[in-house]
């Protein structure tokens, strides 16, 4: 995945565990997530989110383009059916793209759309 589909990808999505896989480092806090998000950027995609679901406190994603970080907070919603928001944030992101936003614009107006 790391050396074929990375490197294709226009955004790659990972939650914070698999940041963590991917990028060979513990996430603890948003700093960390950044220096993760670097690391896979330098894996050849062309922006990276990281996810921040599975953090504490309010629901904080990171996005970074290879030049600039885009911070996405929303309280978090105390549930248990949070099972398959990544997907339909993806999906959304996606579609925003299709529809000509920019990228930061797009993961804002999916963020929005999900939460």
């Amino acid at each position: 995945m790391i050396k074929v589909i990375v490197p294709l990808a226009t955004l790659v999505t990972p939650n914070i565990p698999e940041a963590e896989e991917i990028s060979g480092m513990t996430i603890s806090n948003i700093g960390d997530m950044k220096v993760a998000a670097i690391k896979i950027h330098e894996m050849g995609c062309q922006s990276v989110l990281i996810k921040g679901g599975h953090a504490r406190g309010d629901a904080t994603d990171i996005l970074y383009d290879g030049h600039k970080f885009y911070h996405f907070t929303t309280s978090r919603i105390q549930t248990k059916n949070t099972h398959g928001t990544g997907c339909t944030l993806s999906s959304a992101i996606a579609s925003n793209l299709a529809l000509g936003y920019a990228m930061a614009d797009a993961v804002k107006l999916a963020k929005d759309y999900v939460t």
